[in-house]
Parts: structure tokens; sequence; C-alpha cells
């Protein structure tokens, strides 16, 4: 039960003059406010009860009505003993005490404490005279009906000012403000319609025919469909930064959405996250902080809304440059699926210019690793043409005490040193965040197992069948481990795996006549093709 006050406005108005008993009804108009205990008004239908004592407390009701009573902004204006006249002489106290219930009539408020009846309530006395002289009436009541208002541009809307109370005769009646879009200013109940959008701001005005006045106000919020004059652009962000998409935007009251698509389509985004991390989703302004790598490429667009209509800007597309720096020559990043393994491949070798159009295509050989090491530009290689190429760094045959021998030289092997790293560390290449990865973030090395899934798939086990399978490989042939220099250029292709057995790593070969997977000396220097991790 919503506990309710009763604030006294206006009470008892009567208008007796020179009437016999005969002629005098006997009722009462009564007009009040109801709110609840924070002083919020009271708004809707509510059950109110009415009974006159002769006693301030305690006692036997002496008259009683209960009305259903529509209250608007916690005024109500009802009139007593329609259904139950007031038979009271009127020659005594009286106290008159009020119950509300807003639940259909399930719980009632009675309000405390009773209320003194004033002295223009004994007007009723006047049955004993022969007139009554002049009594004082309270000015009429305007409530704008409805209030407040939202429209679409072009919708017409009926208002009714509401007059009551007063004297009950009305002699004029205006509206002033934004007039314009008002089918009358002199009537109580004109039509409003507005095909600009804006606030019209109105006043309603009545006056009664004794010349006292009471006023309301509203304001109508027109809109017109949502459009947008300034669309979001195309964004570059370092890896790990900040970007935003901002829209400018016209329609009244809109309400924002974006949007992302990262090649399955259009979805709403959620505020959160953390790689990235979204804020202003629901604004004119998108912010992602944190933004990964694997983001490059995706669209972001804004959804426009208000009561009235809905639009979408046009999209913005997202460059991310990655923290990776690339091998040798800067290396696009573009992905393949193996149909068959489901597999997803950068399209092209670590350090090739492009996707292979040939199985000795030289500009798709890209650079020759040695196992588990940087891109530190050891492995860079110039190709001539699908035959030969000249490596970019020479061969010297100390080896690595660490993981990062700190210069650019292919180091070679002997029968003591298998490795470029003494001692071996087998747990190099080991996944993305694996120690030397040379893949770019979200890539690894594929392992012994993915790249013998990738071989079962092909349609001959050799060179033709490794070009004609969705990644393309290409002979680029080999670095010798023992003397830096190239062998097999055109002819064989070999590709390192993570893979690692007795100090020596996988590696996928193929050439004419037959395609396998075996281990390798480290020291070697093989194509690298990078697995989505």
């Amino acid at each position: 039960m919503k506990k309710v006050q009763f604030i006294w406005i206006l009470t008892f108005i009567l208008l007796i003059i020179s009437f016999t008993w005969a002629e005098i009804p006997r009722i009462m108009n009564y007009q009040g406010k109801l709110t609840d205990l924070d002083g919020v008004a009271v708004e809707g239908t509510c059950a109110i009860g009415f009974k006159i004592y002769d006693e301030s407390a305690e006692g036997s009701p002496l008259w009683g009505e209960t009305l259903s009573v529509n209250v608007y902004k916690g005024l109500f204006d009802v009139q007593l003993g329609n259904t139950h006249p007031i038979l009271l002489d009127f020659s005594v106290p009286y106290w008159m005490e009020i119950s509300v219930s807003t639940d259909g009539g399930t719980t009632w408020d009675i309000l405390e404490p009773r209320e003194k009846l004033a002295t223009l309530s004994y007007a009723f006395r006047s049955i004993y005279c022969d007139t009554a002289s002049f009594l004082k009436f309270m000015p009429p009541i305007a409530l704008i009906l409805p209030n407040p208002v939202v429209l679409c541009a072009g919708e017409q809307i009926a208002l009714n000012g509401h007059p009551h109370g007063g004297s009950g005769t009305y002699s004029v009646h205006l509206w002033t403000g934004d007039t314009s879009p008002l089918s009358a200013t002199n009537l109580p109940n004109p039509t409003f319609l507005a095909e600009t959008e804006g606030l019209y701001n109105l006043i309603y005005s009545v006056t009664d025919d004794r010349g006292a006045s009471g006023s309301d106000g509203i304001t109508i919020t027109v809109n017109d469909s949502p459009v947008v004059s300034f669309e979001p652009s195309n964004q570059t962000v370092n890896e790990g930064e900040s970007v935003s998409f901002g829209v400018i935007s016209s329609g009244g009251s809109l309400s924002y959405q974006w949007q992302e698509n990262s090649g399955e389509g259009w979805l709403n985004i959620s505020l959160g996250g953390s790689e990235p991390a979204y804020s202003g989703v629901t604004t004119d302004s998108l912010t992602l902080s944190n933004v990964p790598w694997n983001y490059n490429g995706y669209d972001y667009r804004c959804k426009l809304s208000n009561p009235c209509d809905s639009s979408v800007s046009s999209s913005a597309n997202l460059t991310v440059i990655s923290s990776w720096e690339g091998v040798c020559e800067e290396t696009a990043i573009m992905d393949i699926i193996s149909d068959s393994t489901g597999y997803i491949w950068m399209d092209r070798n670590l350090g090739a210019a492009r996707q292979a159009l040939d199985y000795n295509d030289h500009l798709a050989y890209g650079a020759l690793f040695q196992w588990g090491r940087l891109s530190d530009d050891h492995e860079c290689i110039v190709w001539s043409d699908s035959a030969s190429g000249t490596p970019v760094n020479g061969a010297i045959v100390p080896t690595s005490s660490g993981d990062d021998p700190g210069h650019s030289d292919f180091i070679l092997g002997d029968s003591l040193h298998l490795d470029w790293r003494n001692p071996p560390n087998d747990d190099l290449w080991q996944g993305v965040l694996g120690i030397n990865n040379p893949c770019p973030p979200g890539y690894r090395l594929p392992t012994q197992t993915e790249l013998e899934n990738e071989l079962e798939s092909w349609d001959t086990d050799d060179r033709e069948g490794a070009y004609s399978s969705p990644l393309k490989l290409v002979v680029a042939g080999y670095r010798l481990g023992n003397s830096g220099n190239l062998s097999g250029v055109g002819t064989a292709g070999l590709l390192w795996s993570s893979t690692t057995s007795g100090g020596e790593s996988y590696r996928l070969s193929f050439n004419e006549e037959n395609a396998y997977l075996a281990l390798s000396y480290r020291t070697y220097g093989f194509c690298v093709r990078c697995i989505k991790d």
C-alpha cells in the first residue's frame, strides 16, 4: 500500500444567494491534492472516502460517501452529496475525515487529523434566513491532458486544457507560447500538428465568469527521423593503443548503438571487455582501448533510433598496425583456411612478397630460418629468380650460448655442434608466447601433427600436391647448416615445425617425387609458414 498524505487546497465551494430551503442542493464542491510521504503527487484512479463527524476524534459518522476519483498531478475535484445528500443543519461544529485507497479498496489510509469544516460550509445554515450574502469563490483550475507529449514530425494530437472548478462557467480560453502548430488558441481542446522537430512550450489559461483564472503549462517534444550529418571515418591505430569512431546526428531524443563486423555480419557491441575494451557503445562516440592486432580490417557503424524511426550510419574501417616488425621485407598478414583440416594459416611464407602464383614463384619463397632463432636478419635472402638467390648475411662458426646470438650472421654447425645454440634449448618456438617466436601476434609455428594432417589432405605427395593445396607451398630450397650455401632452390621445399626430438626438430619436405616429415639439424635454414593459434 502506497502511503499518501493530503494537502488541503480548496474546500467547500458554494454559491447560495436568496435560496429557499427547497431550492438549496444538499451538495458540496470539494477540491484537494494527494501526495505520497515523499511529496510526489499521486496519479491515476483512487477510491476516496468522506465522512462527517460532530467530534474531532472517535464518535460515529453523521454522513458518509465513497467515490472513485481520477487524480491528475495529485489534484482532484469532486461533488459530495450526490449519492447521499448531506442532511445536516450545520448548527454545530463538524469535522471531515478522509480515507484513501490506491489499490482498488483492498487497503485504506485514514488521513489524520480530521479537518474542521470552515465557515463557508455553514452556508447551508442560510436555509433559515431569507437571503445569504456574498460568499467567496476559489479560482478555476487548468490541467492540460495529455502531458507531457512526445510526437513525430507530422503527427497530430488533440490537447485538452481540462478546465474545472471556479464558478463552473468559463468565459475565456487562451493558449499562449509556441502556438503556430495549434488549430485554435481560444478553445480548451485544440489540435497540435508540427512539421518541424523541436521543443514547443505552451500555456493554457482559463477565466470564469467572475474574472478568476487558472493556468497550466506543457512542453511538447517533436522528433524527426534520425539524420547523420557527420559519418564515422576510417581509423588507424597502433596495436595496444586506443581509437575512437564518432557520428554527428540530429533527430530529437536519440539513442545510439554501435555495431561491429569482423567479416561475419554486423553485431551489437557490449560495454566492457579487455582486448579491446569498449566504451561509449550507446553514445555518439565509440572508443576501443588496448586494440589487438587481429582486429585489423574490422568495420564499425552506428545505429541511431528515436521514437519515430531509426537509421544506420555508413561503416568505417579499422587498420591496426602490428607491433610485429615483419621478416626481412614486410610480410603482409593474410589468412587462408584449409578446408580439410580447418586450420587457419598465413597465405605465404614469412618474408615472402606475395602468395605463390606457381610452385617455383621466387617472390613467394620468403626467408630461410635456423630453427628456434629470432627474426634478426640471419634468415634474409635476396631472390634473383626461381633457381637462385643470395643470402643477405654471411656465415660464422662460433655457436651462441644464449637464445639471442646478438648478431645477424648465419651460425654454422659441425660434427660436434648440430645446433646454432650450445647448449640446445628445446623450449624455443613453442607456441604464440614461445621464446623467439618469429610469427605475427596470434600466430605460431605449426606442430609436427598439424603438418602431417595437411600432408594427408594433398592430392599427391610431391611438390605439385604441395602447391595445389590451400597453402600453395613453394620450392624455395634450403640453406646448408655446415656451409651456409643455398641448395635445392627451385626443386625442393622444406618447412620447419615446432616439434623437437633428441636435439633435432621436425620439418616437412617435398620435391618432384615425394613429400614427407623427418628430423633435421637446427643449423639448417628452412622456410616458416605460420598457423593461427
